[in-house]
């Protein structure tokens, strides 16, 4: 670490940015996307939101959706976003930043929920979006598949807010990260996972 300057973060960023660079199939399925995103054509800078609800529950602090929001509000005075990106599997959360586009000229995403997460009843909660993704046709590759192009299409945002005791929001930071040249771009994690601030907000 020493020799090349990094710290432990900048390193996992660039070995997370190695591992995951897409085949030709994942990069078309990126072209895609954006395609239908209209990316290259809503206005910048664009700020990436993943909300996270189901485990966090149980791991710590449960954020609602009014925290993400006031995050989100607080990056746009700061670094002047017009537009956001969001990623849930959530309906409800998906139908609140509906009400986003009062405040960013753009709201964007991939996700179409089709079910509603109850994130503090965990084991009912697994029952009933397992039989509802299996009614809907659903499997476990093709929520892979969009699971990571949410990530790929995030990293390619300005900026981030989410919760750091997320696997996925890990990823996408790590990947904007190794992306902007080692640099993190502007971000707010609500539970200041990597500064340890929020004790017990995680068991990894």
């Amino acid at each position: 670490l020493t020799k090349w300057n990094l710290s432990p973060f900048q390193i996992a960023s660039e070995l997370t940015y190695y591992l995951l660079q897409p085949n030709s199939n994942m990069l078309e399925d990126i072209r895609v996307a954006q395609k239908i995103l209209h990316w290259d054509e809503l206005p910048r800078p664009i700020l990436a939101l993943h909300v996270r609800h189901g485990k966090k529950a149980f791991e710590g602090k449960y954020y609602k959706n009014s925290d993400f929001m006031s995050a989100v509000l607080t990056m746009k005075e700061r670094h002047g976003f017009r537009t956001l990106f969001l990623l849930t599997d959530d309906l409800e959360t998906s139908e609140y930043f509906e009400k986003a586009t009062a405040h960013f000229e753009a709201v964007a995403s991939l996700d179409e929920p089709q079910y509603v997460q109850h994130g503090w009843k965990e084991s009912e909660k697994h029952l009933r979006d397992a039989a509802q993704r299996v009614k809907n046709g659903a499997n476990g590759c093709s929520e892979a598949v969009s699971t990571m192009l949410n990530i790929y299409i995030a990293s390619l945002a300005d900026g981030f807010v989410g919760v750091f005791n997320s696997n996925m929001s890990r990823t996408i930071m790590k990947m904007m990260t190794a992306m902007n040249g080692g640099t993190p771009p502007p971000n707010v994690s609500l539970d200041n996972f990597y500064t340890k601030l929020d004790k017990g907000s995680c068991w990894h």
